[in-house]
């Protein structure tokens, strides 16, 4: 991971898992460059059907907050926008990216080809004792805080610091270590790109 690199960190919550059936609800991003946070959208979605209450309890969304927010593809273009030229980073980016790119093709919009990290897998391969890989229990783990787990732009910005603490450790680890790790990246890439640089 290189410090010129910039990170667009996302972060969705959505009526389900289903991307041909379910919809956004609420899209947090916090783009980083060299450590530091240079932006940051948070977006309430009308996904334009019921919200089940189990996803309601689960982020403390309610119809009511979305009832005056715009729809996906009134949105589609500005995401496309500040995502464009990024890695993706998500915390098991195989749910955001996919389901992402798909909100985004169905908006008329090109599908996502930007190279993606995971720091699930990061994380996994970095803090192999950990007991738990949740977001909620690697941050609590790291003393990084998170104030609102399971709302899109929390839970963004704390997988963004959640990435900068994972690159330190990779960073203390030894020169031989580290050279290992580079060669086999692409293999722990979730998307097109490798996670070491």
């Amino acid at each position: 991971m290189q410090g010129d690199t910039v990170y667009a960190v996302i972060d969705l919550e959505t009526t389900g898992t289903e991307r041909d059936s379910d919809r956004i609800i609420q899209f947090g991003c916090a783009v980083m460059q060299g450590g530091h946070i240079i932006s940051t959208m948070s977006q309430m979605i009308n996904p334009d059907r019921p919200v089940p209450a189990a996803i309601q309890q689960l982020t403390g969304i309610h119809p009511a907050d979305l009832t005056a927010a715009p729809y996906f593809a009134d949105v589609a273009a500005k995401i496309r926008d500040l995502i464009a030229d990024t890695v993706i980073v998500a915390h098991n980016v195989n749910f955001d990216y996919p389901f992402l790119s798909h909100a985004l093709t169905l908006a008329g919009q090109q599908p996502l080809t930007n190279p993606a990290v995971d720091t699930v897998e990061l994380a996994q391969l970095l803090l192999p004792t950990q007991a738990s890989y949740r977001l909620s229990d690697l941050t609590a783990a790291l003393g990084i805080t998170h104030d609102h787990p399971h709302r899109a732009d929390s839970d963004a910005i704390s997988t963004a610091k959640l990435l900068w603490r994972l690159r330190a450790v990779f960073q203390a680890l030894p020169s031989a270590t580290q050279r290992s790790l580079s060669r086999h990246g692409a293999f722990f890439a979730a998307r097109h790109g490798a996670l070491f640089e």
